[in-house]
This record gives C-alpha cells, sequence and structure tokens, in this order.
C-alpha cells in the first residue's frame, strides 16, 4: 500500500509542476498555428490519423481476450494453463481494462468538464484554459465540451503494461515497456490533434499504473502472503 500512496503523490506532483510552469498550453502551442490549414499543423499526419481511429483496437482486443480465456478456463478443469494463480493474473488483466480505461477514465471525462485544447480561446475556441485543479461542473455530462480530463485514448493505450503484471518471466519486462511506448505514441497523437493537454495523458498514465500496482497488491502479493 505504501508503494501506491508514493506513486500517487508522484501524480500530484507531476501534475503540479505541469500546471504552475504552463507545460500544457507551452506544448499545445507548438503544434498550433492559427494562420495554419489545418490550424493543428501536423494533426493530418497518417500515422496520427492511424492511432486515433484504429488504436484501441489492439487494447480493446487484449481485454476482451482476457474475458473470454476466463470464461473458457470455468470449463477446462485440472489443467496447468488454467491454475489458480494464472487465473488471478488473468483476472487482474481483465479488471484493469474494465477499472482504468474504463470506469475511473470515462468517469472524470464527463464530471471534470475540462475543455480540450481545440475548445479553449488560445487556441480558437469558446472557453477559458483550466488547469486540472480546476474542474468545471458546469458542462457535467456533456458529451461533446469538457471531455478533456482525462485522455480516453491514452488510459485505453497504456493500459497494454498489462503484460507486465500478468507474465512471470523475463519478457514481462519487454511487453510492459512496449506497451508504455504504445502509449506514449497514442499520447503524442492527442496532443498533435489538439485533443488533450499533456496532463491529461499523464494523468491517464497514472490511472493506469495506480490501478495496476493496486489490483497487484490485492490480488497477487495477499496470495503470495497467504
Amino acid at each position: 500500500m505504501k508503494k501506491v500512496l508514493l506513486i500517487f503523490i508522484i501524480f500530484l506532483s507531476v501534475i503540479g509542476i505541469i500546471s504552475l510552469t504552463g507545460l500544457d498550453i507551452k506544448l499545445s502551442s507548438l503544434m498550433y498555428s492559427a494562420s495554419n490549414n489545418p490550424s493543428w499543423i501536423y494533426s493530418n499526419g497518417a500515422l496520427w490519423k492511424f492511432m486515433y481511429h484504429y488504436g484501441n483496437i489492439l487494447p480493446n482486443a487484449c481485454g476482451i481476450g482476457c474475458a473470454i480465456i476466463l470464461l473458457i478456463s470455468l470449463f477446462i478443469k485440472n489443467s496447468s494453463i488454467f491454475s489458480k494463480e494464472n487465473k488471478k493474473r488473468i483476472f487482474l488483466a481483465l479488471l484493469l481494462f474494465l477499472v482504468a480505461p474504463g470506469l475511473i477514465t470515462q468517469t472524470l471525462k464527463v464530471t471534470w468538464g475540462r475543455p480540450r485544447p481545440v475548445e479553449i480561446k488560445e487556441f480558437g475556441g469558446n472557453h477559458e484554459f483550466r488547469t486540472p485543479f480546476e474542474p468545471n461542473f458546469a458542462l457535467f455530462g456533456n458529451k461533446t465540451e469538457g471531455n478533456s480530463f482525462p485522455s480516453g485514448h491514452a488510459a485505453n493505450a497504456f493500459y497494454m503494461i498489462f503484460p507486465y503484471y500478468v507474465a512471470k518471466n523475463r519478457k514481462a519486462l519487454i511487453f510492459g515497456t512496449l506497451g508504455l511506448c504504445y502509449g506514449i505514441l497514442m499520447s503524442l497523437t492527442r496532443i498533435i490533434q489538439g485533443g488533450h493537454f499533456l496532463s491529461d495523458v499523464v494523468t491517464s498514465l497514472f490511472i493506469v499504473y495506480i490501478t495496476a500496482e493496486a489490483l497487484k497488491l490485492l490480488l497477487i502479493n495477499r496470495s503470495i502472503k497467504e
């Protein structure tokens, strides 16, 4: 539990630094030009379009795959593949998918009311810029505006770190690192397109990371002690 609390404190510190230094606006400004068509200079890049439209397919497939594997395990007994420990790890991956990019991220998006970069006055929009510490509950439940914090695409992509918590061999770190890189690529995509600020995607990373560590503590570490 101490590790989870430490990560949460680090998260608040990082978001605080981003807010105090104005990194959200500064970074997004590098992607924007009012005289350019489109205004978000690099948004038409093939890679960014591909990631936006198709980047969620892989994490969604993995999350659904975990559910299918667990369902199959109910009908197969006495198999080393579906040992009690393996099922706990797959269950962890499924819960991580449902809770982090699912429940937590989507709940915050529709309640926090933070305008996206494309929606603020600095970048041609109608809303005032808000830091992550300034929720705007006037936009509560609005599905077309104020859905910047946190990033759903980034949270979904950062879910791909799940092999680090599921696998038990050296490949766990390799696949976990690849998952982190996938999340960073999606985060860059959303910043370039004016869909999210830096603090939005950083929050998505920490939501997944903190949730994964908490689930590991509850499902894996506890069973080892028992």
